[in-house]
Order: C-alpha cells, then sequence, then structure tokens
C-alpha cells in the first residue's frame, strides 16, 4: 500500500509509526513532489498548476512486482510553444542581467496518453539505467523514473549527492566553458545546502566536472559528500537539500521564484526525487553499512585468512549467484576454513542487493576465519557502485604492462591475499598502463591481477591456465595473436589494445571480444545497450 501526505515533515513519523527504522531487510520506495520547494519561495503568487494529480509526498514499504503486460503511449503534446520558451529563457537571460540570478533551469513539460502497465514501462526504461527503476504506485498514479541523478544517499552519519550539470549527444565531450561554470556553481550551491546539516568542515568534494555516459547521453557528474551533526533528523536533511540545485538553478530561492513565474504548468514528479532508504552479515540481516563488522584480530585482518568471491548485478540480479557461492566454499576448502553455509549466503547477498537501491552494481562476498583463538567465521555481503568509466575503457581497450610473477601455492583460491596482485596493478598504473599483464619469469603467460587473460588466434580462443605447466603459453604468442582481451565479473570483456607500449592485434578492440560482450549481457538478461 502506497501511503500519501501533505508534506515532508510527516514522512519521518509516518515511516516510525510504521516501525520502519527497527526493521531489517526493508526498503522504503519514497517519493518526495518538487511542489515542496512551495515553501521556500519569497513570491506570495499561487504556483502554476501541477500538470497532473500527485501527491506532495507518498512512500510505500511493499516489495516490487513483476510486469504483468504491455503498454502504449499516445502522442506527445508540449506544455508550451518554442517561442513561449524562447521567450522564457530571454527572460531568464534578463534576469542574469540584472544580477538576480546567476542560471535557471526551465523546463519543457510532455504529456501523453498512456494506457497499459507501467511495470513494462520502466523495464523498457532498463537500458537507461535509470538510479530506481522500481516504479512508485498510488491510487490512480504510479511514478516510473528513468533519472541516473542521485538527490541523496545516506549511509550512517555520512550523505552525499551527486548533481549532474552539463550535457551533450552520446560520445560528444561535455567541454565547454559554460557547463564547466554552471556545473561548479551547483556543487557550490550543494555544498551550501549540505553544510546546513552537517559537522563544520566535513564538506567535502571528491568529484567534481567526471564525464559519464549515463541514460543515453554524457553527463558531468559531481559528488559531495559531508558527515551529519548528531541528531540530524530525515526531516531536516530532506528540507536542507530539497529540491535539487541541478533542476532548479543557483541561487536556489531566487531560481523557484522565477521558475514559478514563468513556467505555464508545475513540476509534477518531473523534478521531484525517488529514492530508496535501507538499512545484511550473515545471521544478523541487513546492517547500517557504517556499522562495525571486523574485529581487529581476525584472522582475514591479521593474515589474510578469508576467501571472497565478487561478481556483478545486472538490474537487481546478482549473476550467478549460485555459482559464485560453490566457489567461495572451494576456496575456504582450499584454506582450510570452515564450509560457508550456502543458503544463509545466497540470503544475505540478495537481501544487500535489496537495500542497497542500486540496480546495476558490484557485490563482494567475504568469509573470514573469525577472531584470533577461535572465533566463529565471519561472513559479509558488500554491495557497492560499480567502478566509473567501465564503458568507456571498453571502447578504447586497455593498454597492460607487463609485471614478472611468480604462482604461489594458493593460485587459484581466492584469498583475500591481493596484496601483490594489487601492488602489480599499481606498478602498471605508474608506467602509464591501465593494468598489469602478469609474465612467470621463464615468460610463461600467466593472468592479469584480478583478471583472467584471453587471445585468439583465427577461430581458436586460448587463456592460460594456473594447472600449470598445462596450458602454457609463452608470453611472446599472445603478442602475435589475432585480439586480445581480459574477463572479470565487474570489468566484463574488455580489449587490450597495447602491451608495454607496443600496439597489439592491430591496436584496436577486436570482434571476440565485442560479441562475447554481447553475449555475457544477454546471459544476464541484459542489453548490451547499457
Amino acid at each position: 500500500m502506497t501511503v500519501e501526505l501533505d508534506s515532508v515533515a510527516e514522512l519521518e513519523p509516518a515511516l516510525r509509526g510504521e516501525g520502519f527504522f527497527g526493521r531489517e531487510d526493508t526498503v522504503a520506495h519514497v517519493y518526495i513532489g518538487y511542489r515542496c520547494s512551495d515553501r521556500l519561495r519569497r513570491s506570495s503568487a499561487a504556483a502554476p498548476p501541477e500538470p497532473c494529480v500527485l501527491p506532495a509526498v507518498a512512500y510505500s514499504l511493499e516489495p516490487a512486482q513483476a510486469p504483468t503486460g504491455s503498454y502504449s503511449i499516445g502522442a506527445w503534446h508540449p506544455s508550451w510553444s518554442e517561442s513561449e520558451y524562447a521567450d522564457a529563457v530571454e527572460s531568464v537571460r534578463d534576469a542574469i542581467a540584472e544580477g538576480d540570478v546567476y542560471q535557471v533551469n526551465l523546463v519543457q513539460h510532455l504529456r501523453a496518453d498512456f494506457d497499459g502497465d507501467p511495470i513494462a514501462l520502466a523495464r523498457a526504461l532498463a537500458p537507461l539505467r535509470p538510479l530506481v527503476p522500481q516504479p512508485l504506485h498510488g491510487d490512480g498514479w504510479t511514478i516510473v523514473s528513468a533519472s541516473p541523478e542521485l538527490l541523496l544517499e545516506r549511509r550512517g552519519s555520512r550523505v552525499r549527492t551527486s548533481p549532474i550539470k552539463g550535457t551533450r549527444p552520446a560520445g560528444v565531450p561535455v567541454e565547454s566553458e559554460k557547463d564547466a561554470a554552471e556545473h561548479v556553481m551547483i556543487v557550490d550551491l550543494e555544498r551550501n545546502d549540505l553544510a546546513r546539516v552537517a559537522k563544520p568542515g566535513s564538506v567535502r568534494w571528491p568529484q567534481l566536472l567526471a564525464e559519464r555516459q549515463l541514460a543515453g547521453v554524457s553527463h558531468l557528474v559531481a559528488t559531495v559528500e559531508a558527515e551529519l551533526r548528531d541528531g540530524v533528523t530525515l526531516t531536516e536533511l530532506l528540507e536542507a537539500v530539497l529540491p535539487g540545485g541541478s533542476v532548479t538553478g543557483c541561487p536556489k530561492i531566487a531560481a523557484l521564484d522565477l521558475i514559478a513565474q514563468l513556467e505555464p504548468v508545475g513540476r509534477g514528479s518531473g523534478a521531484g526525487a525517488v529514492t530508496l532508504v535501507a538499512l545484511a552479515e550473515l545471521g544478523r540481516g541487513v546492517l547500517d553499512p557504517a556499522a562495525p563488522v571486523l574485529h581487529a584480530d581476525d584472522e582475514g585482518v591479521l593474515r589474510g585468512r578469508a576467501v571472497f568471491e565478487t561478481l556483478r548485478v545486472y538490474g537487481g540480479t546478482p549473476f550467478k549467484l549460485e555459482a559464485h557461492v560453490r566457489r567461495l566454499g572451494a576456496s575456504a576448502q582450499r584454506l582450510r576454513l570452515p564450509e560457508p553455509p550456502h543458503a544463509d549466503f545466497v540470503d544475505a547477498a540478495l537481501a544487500a542487493v535489496r537495500a542497497g537501491g542500486r540496480p546495476d552494481s558490484t557485490l563482494r562476498l567475504l568469509w573470514t576465519a573469525g577472531q584470533e583463538g577461535g572465533g566463529a567465521p565471519l561472513g559479509l555481503a558488500l554491495v557497492s557502485e560499480l567502478p566509473p568509466g567501465l564503458d568507456e575503457l571498453r571502447a578504447r581497450g586497455l593498454k597492460l604492462a607487463v609485471v614478472r610473477w611468480a604462482t604461489g601455492a594458493l593460485a587459484g583460491a581466492k584469498s583475500t591475499s591481493y596484496a601483490e596482485n594489487i601492488a602489480a596493478q599499481h606498478e602498471a598504473v605508474e608506467r602509464g598502463a591501465d593494468d598489469a599483464l602478469l609474465v612467470a619469469p621463464d615468460e610463461t603467460l600467466l593472468e592479469a591481477p584480478t583478471s583472467n587473460v584471453w587471445f585468439r588466434e583465427g577461430a581458436l580462443l586460448l587463456t592460460p591456465s594456473l594447472a600449470l605447466p598445462e596450458g602454457t603459453f609463452p608470453v611472446s604468442r599472445l603478442l602475435g595473436s589475432d585480439e586480445v582481451f581480459l574477463s572479470s565479473s565487474v570489468r566484463e570483456v574488455a580489449p587490450v589494445v597495447a602491451v608495454d607500449g607496443v600496439a597489439v592485434a592491430g591496436g584496436a578492440p577486436g570482434p571476440a571480444a565485442a560479441a562475447l560482450q554481447r553475449a555475457l549481457r544477454t546471459a544476464a538478461g541484459y542489453p548490451e545497450s547499457r
């Protein structure tokens, strides 16, 4: 059931009344409409009428539903003509010239008749990788989002926002001075918003002007983070950041006044926010990600007596989860660790993915020996965001640097003793490469630090085996092959275009890597366009 509210201030008491904050494995789907910003406007003039009937705030604690049918969309109709929109833009320019505002985000609204299953529409929009793909239903209305933008995320006392400002067609760089200036203005605005509820000195912006391919276009994305002051309520946090600066302008309140004066209809759900509020360790369920889980004397920390598996989540579904849990058990056996409980790991992983609210993400399973001196083993399922730039890296191809390497007794077991692997990666990066190619002292090809190595000779695909000497190849054979690529759960299939600064296979991504990438996405039920 979806509950409709009249204001942001009603949300926290309502969730508390439902017992949400004391539950485990519970996700609240929350919608906050743009019209909640009316309280910030200085003008007493009435706001424009809303384009459709939606509540100011709504939430649902119900699980997402599966699509049940098809849908159809009628012709699209704009809310104002091109000349009316152009006149409004000139009004904003006049206001900028007068010093009233620095930038304003004017919106062209489109409407169309809809018939069918909204969940099927959400499934059709999935290739755009919306941040929140699950629809939110109410009495006579459904909100379906295609937006990749993060307005607000809270993990423990840490909060962050990732505004998007600066857009070009897909593959076209966003590099104008105007885009950069608008981007920096909005980041400064978001810094000020978070500072209202943050501990002094804790606001930082680790990412600025980062170009990303999102929702079928090129975007400039930033990240602003802060640590909340003690005692800050959910209501206070939401009121500090709503509405988002990237959909309004700067200064925010002056932009709100001008938007209400110029736009012919209200923003409806278009500039509102849909978010996931969630709090999964084996035996304990979903936890606050900031909660301590590992003891300092855990043998996984002290001696590397722990194993892990990393897999990718596609559209909310961990790919080959059961197989990864079985492989986790095989690695545990190699390290003489107790067998990890299969069903419990699967349940914890699925709960963590649901709580993380990231349909496309990285899932890591960790099984440690426990505290020194006989402590119980510990199992964790951790969800994190995908590393940025994977699609761009795949498109241009990887550059590798050869790092000399010797296989150890635990080759093939996924233990957390990865210090040498990571050191090899750092060495490669210091030499101007993207990753390392591990080669034995006798020139035998091994692997990459976190990936498998493949090369193609005609119609034959070859990969070195860690069960040496079976499947051994000299590195010279790879360098003379028709195509080279790496594969891993997170990076997927990544073509290699150079080794130690020398082009391989013509210096361009090859057809086998592209075909295998498409096959992987198809097997995951996930179109390659994502």
